[in-house]
């Protein structure tokens, strides 16, 4: 009888995102100290499991703790990660959707207070990490075999709660760039010095409907795309970034050519279709698969848009009101 309370406390101490991740994703997981520094997790990382009795006992021993998922093949995930504000910046400017990659679908994701922390991919078979350069761009990196990440129902150091978006969604393929440029097939590893793939302007037009959220699927960063390369017509590739704010209004504001800076006009408006309709004028809806795109955005309550801009519109957009 005292084992079968034993076990019953166990299995309540044990969260249940946890309990989903280590019986249905076969993660390997392990407890993290709320207190402890982020360097303390990674002697853990060669003890994770995702042995549901263990983790059970774990979560006993280590009440109130956070959880730490170990990523890299053994779990099969890897993660692209926010590491800090100006990776949130980056992660909800970078465009969700490839012009070359047809079989883009959504991915599961973490949040904290609404701003995306994670986005996780399955681990492409047969394949590693480059140990070089796993930053995307400042503040926004990849994590792979030897790291980790926190996720639901871990807290930040204010307390404050990450959550996946959907805790059922699926894993989605290793986006092709993401593989080009920061995997390498894993007997490629001895075979002495590997050039990683060049970067190369990306000639296609990419009009498409950012959505950030749920619905990324794929992910581009603006460092693959060439800042250098001739504008045509006058053109301003700027983006839109906006959400619904606590005060029911939609909360706009540009990030401009050089994927960092924010233009001076942040407007709000009343209803979502006045997001539309500057959707609209900035071309940045010219087909009908790039309007359902923000249709989905909107209803999450917030995502982004390539505008391309004329000479006109992009310098009311630099002048201050």
């Amino acid at each position: 009888m005292e084992l079968l309370l034993q076990n019953q406390r166990n299995a309540h101490d044990l969260p249940c995102e946890i309990r989903y991740a280590a019986q249905n994703r076969h993660w390997q997981l392990f407890p993290v100290p709320v207190a402890g520094r982020s360097d303390y997790a990674r002697t853990f990382i060669k003890n994770a499991t995702c042995d549901i009795a263990t983790l059970e006992q774990l979560a006993h021993n280590n009440p109130c703790s956070n959880w730490g998922l170990a990523t890299g093949p053994a779990s099969g995930v890897f993660a692209i990660r926010a590491d800090d504000e100006s990776g949130v910046t980056s992660f909800l400017s970078i465009t969700m959707k490839y012009e070359d990659e047809t079989d883009w679908r959504e991915t599961l994701e973490s949040a904290i207070l609404g701003v995306p922390n994670c986005a996780f991919f399955a681990w492409p078979e047969g394949m590693t990490l480059r140990t070089a350069n796993r930053r995307i761009v400042p503040g926004l990196s990849i994590r792979g075999d030897g790291d980790w990440v926190l996720i639901p129902p871990s807290t930040n150091v204010g307390g404050a709660k990450y959550n996946y978006r959907d805790l059922e969604a699926p894993l989605a393929p290793a986006p092709k760039w993401i593989i080009k440029k920061y995997f390498v097939a894993q007997d490629a590893q001895h075979v002495g010095n590997i050039l990683p793939f060049s970067q190369s302007p990306i000639r296609k037009a990419a009009s498409d409907v950012y959505t950030v959220g749920s619905a990324a699927g794929i992910v581009l960063p603006f460092s693959s795309v060439s800042v250098n390369a001739p504008r045509q017509n006058s053109c301003h590739c700027v983006q839109m970034l906006f959400h619904h704010a606590k005060n029911g209004r939609w909360m706009c504001r540009f990030i401009d050519e050089d994927h960092q800076t924010t233009l001076s006009r942040t407007p709000s408006f009343a209803s979502p279709d006045k997001v539309v309709e500057a959707s609209e004028r900035g071309g940045a809806l010219r087909c009908m698969r790039q309007r359902k795109a923000l249709e989905r955005a909107i209803e999450k309550g917030w995502g982004g848009v390539l505008l391309k801009l004329t000479e006109e519109q992009y310098t009311k957009l630099t002048t201050s009101e």
